[in-house]
């Protein structure tokens, strides 16, 4: 099952390759239903609000939350463009780790909702590839 946020995490990791740098998928989309594969996955170090993916850079690295973007559509009524479904939003635990790597000297966490925001965000932080 595709999930909202999937052409835009798509999308940032083809960016990424093409900027040659060095990152993961900690969860991969992967949704484990069983309460007992959930518990033994939790015991081997998964943790829930991890980003969904880490890009090492000098220095740290940048973890990125990929959220689903607002969209938009046309309303023939107030002949205008109106919210046809909102942005995603972060889960508590998501905004837990962000908190805990905002701590952390080098490290940078971003919540983006297109490849634009990624490029932006890497630009105006000066971050290269390794």
């Amino acid at each position: 099952m595709q999930r909202p946020e999937q052409p835009v995490q798509i999308a940032i990791v083809r960016y990424l390759r093409m900027r040659g740098f060095l990152f993961t998928a900690p969860d991969a989309g992967i949704n484990i239903k069983s309460k007992k594969m959930q518990m033994i996955y939790k015991m081997m170090g998964r943790r829930a609000g991890v980003s969904d993916l880490v890009v090492w850079i000098p220095g740290g690295t940048v973890c990125i939350e990929v959220k689903k973007p607002k969209t938009l559509k046309y309303s023939v009524k107030s002949g205008r463009m109106v919210v046809a479904s909102q942005a995603g939003r972060q889960s508590e635990d998501q905004k837990e780790f962000e908190e805990v790597i905002h701590k952390m000297n080098g490290h940078h966490y971003l919540v983006a909702t297109s490849i634009d925001e990624v490029d932006r965000y890497f630009k105006q932080n000066n971050i290269l590839p390794y």
